[in-house]
């Protein structure tokens, strides 16, 4: 049995456009890690972490040292820049960096999330 030209590319066709999709969509999503797993596995590479501010601040020469936690772990953080407006002690934050043998993290970049005005 010989199939048809047509129906052969109209399958490679749909299998390209959901490789397409797929791929389009997965490149958009957001992946964070928590704290604990960051302090727990050996991640390499640029990642996201997710945490809530642990401790308030300390800049010296332009460079913020903090601590973030998910309520299991705690982690340092060093972060050269400027902080977002609404960083504050208690605030959720996600930090993207990488962190080092030392077990302490270097952000590139700070974001807060917004707190939620809604709640339960």
């Amino acid at each position: 049995m010989k199939i048809d030209k047509r129906i052969l590319l109209g399958i490679l066709t749909i299998f390209f456009c959901v490789f397409l999709g797929y791929s389009a969509i997965n490149n958009y999503l957001v992946h964070y890690e928590t704290v604990s797993d960051v302090m727990d596995k050996n991640l390499v590479g640029d990642i996201r972490v997710s945490g809530k501010l642990a401790s308030e601040p300390a800049s010296i020469g332009g460079t913020y040292n903090f601590q973030i936690t998910d309520g299991n772990s705690t982690m340092d953080v060093i972060y050269k820049g400027n902080l977002p407006s609404s960083f504050s002690l208690d605030s959720d934050v996600v930090v993207q960096g990488r962190i080092g043998e030392d077990k302490v993290f270097r952000a590139v970049t700070v974001i807060t999330k917004c707190p939620s005005k809604f709640e339960v």
